[in-house]
């Protein structure tokens, strides 16, 4: 759309102007005299001295530029001018601009510069007038001739260059300049003719230029004879009200009283026989309206060559007399005398006139001579100043380019509010406790300066350009200010300001306001969008739980249910005022961006989406006729409920038109449909002045759990340090450990299993330890490292060898890289870290024994975690112990081609991994208690291919296939749906105890407690380290099995199947797991 203010670009009505499309008569003149010409630039020759001829086009000066104008639009001081002949050249003249006292002069360095073959190129506009004084050439001041024809004014830039004016594309004149060898060709080079304009009757436009305040406008008429009696006029302050037939009736300003003829006279004298009337201010009579009153009725006509205004009213008869009813054929209105030719007709005549009533007093009255020539009417005619904008012009002033608020005296904001969309706009009164200003554009205005140059800078008319809509603009607005006044005003009127309107402007100079490209609509970053799914809260004055859910069919509701939406952005688009790459007059300001959105509801049945139905309701489905309903979320309200800790934006949602060719594509909004019961959501026109809008916000159930509760983990110093924890199964109660069934077992792998409790009394702890948290969206997904046999290398500082700490402790400078240093070390943990067996599964040559009926499995392999890596040992450095480790060698080995990059781990960002698990908790709304039963969670591997990484809706989770630990959705076809659960392929669903690290989950496989070796085997245990000392072996249930003094240093005792507790003379008791 492309609005604009209408009534203002259709008329700019600024002060002192005459009426839209107003014309002047000018007549010939064939000598230069002191006055003010039109000077016109039709090209055709004004050839009549009657003022029967209208100038068609004239040159103006209009925002710092020469203008060929129809008619007078504006100011007509615009279109006058002075033409002064140069003292050392007679055919030299320079013209200066009545209005601005601007002389036509042009920079030659910003002039259109012709081509080589003479050709020019008219530009799109013209130059600025640069308000330096320069002497044309134009016409010989002795040579009539000359004046009574157009002639091109030209400006000789050297003896062989000249420059000259032509008309640019937008009317607006510029200055070109050719080589006097190279006529100038392709440009008709603009001529003027200097002429005479005649008069213009004056209206309330024209005449109520100055700022009474509350009062309104007003102007003054002053005579131009001093003493008069009976003055009813000199000092008083007028406001012009028109009257059908081009005449004003004029009120006393402040009163009700209005200038009138009067029945009064003043008493005759030998001098003068004749009755002179008097003037009074004087209120209407009960009955009479201004329309019909011709008493109050005058006609002020303006010379405008003389500068000179004439007052008339209408007469009746040969020879002045007043009737107040008027005749039968009714009376004629009287007009101003042009002053040169012949006199019009003494019925003509009736003006405001000075009379000496006796040899020393002068009156004011109205009179006619009985034979009226131009030499009588001059002598008898009184003249006035009156008020126009050469007397404004003190008050025209202008602000800095920049960004502003609009008020009124009320407080009010000019704007266009949401349901104007941009149409026009309005004065709007913010309720600073529901809206902030500062967060809408439509409230905010872009203001330049029509013209820069310093000559016109403090009083140049401004271009204000709504912010949202760029289309809402006006380019021509006058801003004035009394002196010491405190607010602006301006005669221009559009959409709800008026010329009385009394007008704060306020900049913005808030970095904040001015460089947020995302002002107004609410912005969310990809990383947003990744983690979280947002809930729409609905502001109202009566409750603030009420939410968009779903009502029992697939209508949207605003009541208690909640729904949170996964939202997917749109193309982001650029809006509002066009900011300029180049060339940005206001420091700071961005260019402002708005992002769309479709939303959905994830479920087990596939994404639903939130869309309108034929009936223009919103729903939420996944049929195919159901499309996911594009919105900007735009800013409307921003306040602090009771039940809110600080003040919130809330959005209304708004919908667009998707093939608009235009950013003002904004057809609608979604609005709760308060003559309902049950609060439909359904379509609305933008128009629509109630406005529903809603705070989205992240939905705030935890999707993830995290082990760092004071009450439930007991982290209270370091609550993301790692933790020895068991996982407990929600309903049976069984424990996650290694597994130790037979039936489940491969030689070689290490799986995890689940068992009851009474399986072993121990063993069923995993140290559990963060990959990250603080990073990224650890804090909304943290992933976790889960291992048993952990050992721990603490950060050791590398030494100086002694030889180098002499020579530093003398002054000197030790060698570098001295290969005599200790070298330090930095922290790791190497232990059994638990993971899925995927790549196993796809890659490895037995890749059958790490599955189970087709589903994945979970086991511990070794490794080494040292800062955001994972180092897999196995092959060439399965042998690697805490004192060989070393990720230099390992990465050269990778580097090689020896060893593959797979096993180097990389643990950053959001990506689900292999060795790393996450908590999904099962209830989100639950979980945010600190409630261990309300806190169980899925044990999350990996998302299904094109599924988030962050609440992925399928994915694989630890779950029991026939009493085997496996990952569900990996058997191929499978799918596991996070739906609440997962829906027919069940996960497990888990809470944790505390463990303690004596109850670490181990195979047993070897177990050295000093000295001494435990090794459980098939059907007996080996002992190793122990010889002469006293070894029982007893089973869970404290019955000993076997008691023995071992003979050797390695001795192999015969014990059943399970778990035993091995006690060895001297040493703590271990357990382990015989097969």
């Amino acid at each position: 759309m492309n609005k604009k203010f209408s009534t203002l670009l259709a008329s700019v009505l600024l002060v002192g102007s005459v009426s839209a499309n107003a014309q002047v008569n000018a007549d010939q003149v064939s000598k230069l005299e002191k006055g003010f010409y039109a000077l016109n630039a039709s090209g055709t020759a004004v050839t009549t001295t009657n003022g029967s001829t209208v100038v068609g086009k004239n040159l103006q000066v209009v925002d710092g530029k020469l203008k060929v104008a129809n008619d007078l639009t504006s100011d007509y001081n615009n279109a006058l001018w002075t033409i002064t002949a140069s003292a050392t050249n007679s055919n030299h003249f320079t013209l200066v601009n009545k209005a601005t006292g601007l002389a036509i002069t042009f920079d030659p360095k910003t002039a259109v510069v012709a081509d080589k073959d003479g050709k020019v190129t008219t530009p799109a506009t013209g130059q600025l007038l640069t308000g330096q004084s320069m002497a044309w050439g134009w016409v010989a001041n002795s040579y009539s001739d000359e004046l009574e024809a157009p002639k091109a004014l030209t400006y000789a830039l050297s003896v062989d260059s000249t420059m000259a004016l032509a008309t640019a594309t937008d009317g607006t004149v510029f200055a070109y300049k050719y080589a006097n060898a190279k006529p100038a060709t392709g440009v008709t080079a603009l001529t003027i003719q200097a002429t005479k304009p005649t008069t213009v009757a004056m209206t309330k436009d024209d005449l109520n230029v100055l700022d009474g305040g509350t009062n309104g406008l007003y102007f003054t008429l002053t005579p131009k004879k001093k003493d008069l009696k009976v003055d009813m006029i000199s000092g008083v302050k007028f406001q012009a009200e028109d009257i059908t037939g081009g005449y004003v009736a004029l009120k006393e300003l402040g009163t009700k009283k209005y200038l009138r003829v009067d029945t009064a006279v003043h008493v005759a004298t030998g001098l003068n026989k004749d009755n002179l009337y008097q003037l009074a201010r004087k209120e209407l009579k009960t009955g009479e309206t201004t329309a019909a009153s011709v008493p109050n009725h005058f006609k002020i006509v303006k010379d405008l060559f003389k500068d000179s205004v004439f007052v008339s009213i209408k007469q009746d008869g040969s020879r002045f007399t007043y009737d107040e009813a008027g005749n039968a054929t009714g009376s004629q209105w009287a007009t101003a005398m042009v002053l040169t030719g012949t006199p019009h007709a003494a019925a003509d005549y009736c003006t405001l006139s000075s009379i000496l009533l006796t040899p020393t007093t002068e009156v004011m009255t109205f009179f006619k001579p009985a034979t009226p020539t131009s030499a009588t009417l001059v002598e008898e005619n009184l003249l006035f100043a009156v008020s126009d904008p050469a007397t404004a012009s003190d008050y025209k002033t202008s602000v800095a380019d920049g960004l502003y608020y609009i008020k009124n005296s009320k407080g009010q904001y000019l704007a266009s509010p949401i349901y104007n969309n941009g149409d026009d706009a309005k004065w709007v009164t913010v309720d600073a406790n529901e809206q902030s200003v500062a967060n809408m554009p439509a409230y905010q205005w872009v203001v330049l300066k029509n013209n820069t140059l310093s000559y016109f800078a403090d009083k140049s008319s401004v271009e204000i350009i709504n912010r949202e809509f760029e289309g809402l603009n006006a380019n021509a607005i006058q801003l004035y200010k009394n002196e010491g006044a405190t607010y602006y005003y301006t005669a221009a009127a559009f959409d709800d300001l008026v010329a009385t309107d009394s007008l704060v402007f306020e900049q913005i100079t808030d970095k904040a306001v001015l460089g947020n490209e995302n002002l107004g609509y609410k912005k969310l970053t990809p990383n947003e969008l990744k983690v979280n799914r947002y809930t729409f809260n609905y502001f109202n004055p009566y409750v603030s739980d009420k939410y968009i859910g779903k009502s029992t069919d697939s209508l949207l509701v605003v009541m208690d249910n909640i729904i949170p939406f996964e939202l997917t952005a749109g193309d982001e688009e650029a809006y509002g005022y066009t900011v300029p790459a180049k060339g940005n007059r206001i420091a700071d300001l961005k260019q402002l961006k708005r992002q769309s959105y479709t939303m959905v509801s994830p479920s087990a049945k596939g994404n639903l989406k939130f869309g309108q139905n034929v009936e223009h309701k919103y729903v939420i489905s996944k049929e195919n006729d159901i499309t996911a309903t594009p919105f900007y979320f735009k800013e409307n309200n921003y306040a602090k409920r009771a039940s809110d800790d600080a003040k919130n934006s809330f959005y209304a949602l708004v919908t667009f038109d998707v093939n608009a060719s235009t950013a003002d594509d904004i057809n609608g909004k979604a609005g709760v449909a308060d003559e309902t019961l049950d609060a439909t959501l359904k379509q609305q026109v933008i128009s629509e002045v109630r406005t529903s809008s809603f705070l989205v916000a992240p939905y705030g159930a935890p999707l993830y759990r995290r082990f760092n509760s004071k009450v439930l983990e007991g982290n209270e110093e370091t609550p993301d340090a790692p933790d020895t924890l068991r996982f407990v199964e929600k309903y049976r109660k069984e424990y996650l450990q290694v597994e130790a069934n037979e039936n489940f077992k491969v030689d070689g792998i290490k799986f995890l299993g689940i068992y009851t409790p009474d399986f072993t009394k121990d063993g069923k702890s995993f140290i559990v330890d963060t990959a990250f948290v603080n990073r990224w969206n650890g804090a909304i997904k943290p992933q976790y490292l889960i291992s048993i046999n952990r050992m721990d290398q603490a950060f050791e500082p590398g030494e100086m060898c002694p030889v180098c700490k002499e020579i530093v402790a003398n002054g000197g400078t030790r060698p570098v890289n001295c290969p005599h240093d200790k070298a330090g070390k930095a922290p790791f943990h190497m232990g059994e870290y638990l993971v899925n067996f995927a790549d196993s599964v796809n890659n490895a040559a037995n890749k059958a024994d790490y599955a189970w009926k087709g589903y994945t499995r979970a086991g511990f392999v070794k490794a080494a975690h040292m800062g955001d890596s994972l180092f897999i040992l196995t092959g060439r450095f399965a042998d690697v112990t805490l004192a060989t480790f070393d990720t230099a060698v390992i990465k050269q080995a990778v580097k090689d081609k020896k060893y593959a990059e797979k096993y180097i781990v990389n643990l950053q960002k959001d990506n689900h991994k292999a060795v790393t698990w996450s908590m999904r908790f099962v209830d989100p709304e639950k979980a945010a208690k600190e409630n261990e039963e309300d806190r169980a969670f899925l044990m999350e591997s990996q998302k299904a291919e094109g599924d988030k990484d962050i609440a992925p809706t399928k994915g694989q989770w630890l779950k029991m296939q026939n009493g085997c630990i496996v990952l569900s959705g990996s058997l191929d076809g499978s799918e596991s749906s996070f739906d609440q659960i997962t829906g027919a392929d069940d996960a497990l669903i888990f809470n944790v105890e505390q463990g303690n690290k004596e109850d670490i989950a181990t195979e047993n496989e070897a177990i050295s407690t000093s000295a001494v070796t435990v090794i459980a085997g098939n059907g007996d245990i080996t002992i190793k380290g122990a010889a002469n000392k006293t070894v029982t072996i007893s089973n869970v249930l404290g019955q000993t099995i076997a008691s023995t003094v071992l003979s050797s240093d390695e001795a192999t005792i015969s014990a059943p199947a399970g778990i035993v507790v091995v006690a060895v003379e001297g040493e703590a008791a271990v357990k382990a797991i015989v097969k």
